[in-house]
């Protein structure tokens, strides 16, 4: 199950736990449309000065602190249930999430160039 807002889509997991993952990019493959996902990172409680925003780098020395570590980013395959809703299903097949990544590198590549 998910629901969408904006860039975000709220995933329940077959345990039933919400997972936020933000949309990163959306692009076709072979026909079909994909998003490339990554999960949304929260703030730790470290309370340390040099990551209360963006929670990319962190020198402290709480062994609790997650700031730094790095984020999982998947595939999921866009299907359009009706004229207004869209269903996301996870890329599992290792072959084809190789060549999604090759997509998306020659997408980057090219919007370097220009």
């Amino acid at each position: 199950m998910q629901e969408e807002r904006d860039n975000i889509l709220v995933l329940t997991d077959e345990d039933g736990n919400d997972v936020e993952v933000e949309i990163l990019d959306y692009f076709f493959y072979n026909g079909e449309e994909y998003c490339m996902v990554a999960e949304v990172k929260e703030g730790c409680d470290c309370g340390c000065e040099d990551c209360d925003h963006d929670h990319d780098e962190c020198d402290c020395d709480d062994e609790e602190c997650t700031c730094g570590e790095p984020v999982e980013v998947f595939f999921m395959k866009v299907e359009a249930v009706d004229d207004e809703n869209e269903e996301y299903t996870v890329v599992d097949d290792a072959e084809l999430a190789q060549q999604l990544i090759a997509v998306v590198e020659s997408d980057l590549d090219e919007d370097e160039e220009e």
